[in-house]
């Protein structure tokens, strides 16, 4: 009903709990890689939270960002992007998701931060 096996990629390999009162945790594998994807949704009536995170490559992150604030449909969110200076692929991806509009939503805050080796 939450749609969010919209967000996984075909084949993946799911763990998932449902917590008592509430709480919801997934975390899947995706198969003959090291990629993987957790979900952790904690619905409060003050705060409720959830967490996306995932190491796939870049093929779908916007298609599948946007189908997260789709279902989820947060008020406020923060996206991390981790990369590193050798990534020509990472630092595309942070470019483009950056750059992407987003309907409803506008960017208040960019940081980008270089940690020392």
């Amino acid at each position: 009903k939450s749609a969010i096996n919209t967000v996984l990629p075909p084949g993946i390999i799911v763990h998932e709990e449902l917590f008592s009162p509430c709480g919801y945790s997934l975390n899947g594998l995706i198969p003959h890689s090291d990629h993987y994807i957790t979900i952790h949704v904690t619905p409060e009536p003050n705060f409720s939270y959830v967490s996306f995170e995932t190491n796939q490559n870049a093929l779908n992150l916007n298609e599948q960002m946007l189908k997260v604030l789709e279902i989820f449909r947060p008020n406020k969110f923060l996206l991390t992007i981790f990369t590193n200076e050798l990534s020509n692929e990472g630092k595309e991806v942070q470019k483009n998701l950056w750059d992407l509009k987003i309907c409803g939503c506008r960017r208040t805050n960019l940081q980008f931060l270089e940690l020392p080796v």
